[in-house]
């Protein structure tokens, strides 16, 4: 069964990509719009057939919109490649490495990150993780830090292009050799938006306060082993129980997204959040 925040995600307009929530809204055309009870048709075959071939005319039509947008997107990443990427970034847990875990020497994809630094191209790894000292991060990126330390002294340049955003884009570290564990944190002043400039404790202090007390209620609503774990910048909940009975579920998970999500909104946030499963 479709859960209710797979449900939501597919319908409410996505935080980070709107291409993407456009793609969706076009897809969505002829299966929602169209949709009627069965009983509607029961009697009436014609009208089954016409909304039948309205659908499949309707459908055909989107996909000719795509498949020109694919044309364009064609078109686009050819001048990309003439022109060269400058950025490419990762995410950390699921794409670099397996959920809470690290990257190891030896990991494949540790040479082609290095091969990029090497070739000038700035590399960043942009992850929820919300360490605000670089330690948390020398622990889950140490394999590749360790190697940059090691190969440096070959490259004309390249180390100074890496990278780690953090916190969901609250906290910025630099590669540098001299530091204990390879990272420097950049002042919040130096790379901070202008619209981000512009938000106060008391606009921070709202949000989590709002997600605090969404994500205690649901503790105890939904029975959950797991304690509430607040940062500088950041609100969750931490599973307490390695029991099997007593793992924190999918479904327990996504529920407590949509209600804390709910909860903040409710507050009129004057600053942007993300609530998410992750």
């Amino acid at each position: 069964m479709t859960s209710k925040y797979r449900v939501e995600y597919a319908l409410k307009s996505h935080r980070r990509d709107q291409f993407i929530e456009w793609i969706k809204g076009l897809l969505a055309v002829p299966f929602v719009l169209l949709s009627q009870p069965a009983a509607a048709y029961e009697n009436d075959q014609d009208s089954v057939a016409r909304a039948v071939e309205v659908a499949q005319v309707r459908l055909a039509n989107i996909m000719r919109d795509v498949e020109l947008l694919v044309e364009d997107h064609t078109q686009l990443m050819g001048l990309v490649k003439n022109c060269g990427p400058k950025l490419i970034t990762f995410d950390g847990d699921l794409t670099l490495y397996d959920d809470g875990e690290s990257l190891r020497p030896g990991d494949p994809i540790i040479a082609r990150i290095i091969q990029l630094l090497i070739n000038g191209i700035h590399v960043a790894i942009v992850t929820a993780a919300g360490y605000t000292e670089a330690e948390g991060y020398h622990r889950r990126l140490s394999g590749l830090l360790n190697v940059i330390k090691a190969e440096i002294s070959s490259w004309t340049s390249g180390h100074h292009n890496f990278a780690v955003m953090g916190g969901e884009s609250q906290y910025l570290f630099v590669f540098d050799s001299t530091e204990q564990f390879l990272l420097r944190k950049v002042p919040r002043y130096e790379w901070e938006l202008e619209a981000m400039k512009k938000w106060t404790d008391s606009d921070v202090k709202t949000v989590l306060d709002a997600a605090e007390e969404a994500l205690n209620e649901c503790i105890s609503n939904l029975n959950m082993a797991a304690v509430v774990l607040r940062k500088d910048r950041a609100v969750g909940i931490v599973q307490t129980s390695t029991e099997p009975a007593r793992r924190l579920t999918r479904e327990q998970l996504e529920e407590t997204v949509l209600v804390t999500q709910q909860r903040i909104e409710m507050t009129n946030p004057k600053i942007p959040f993300c609530a998410f499963n992750g």
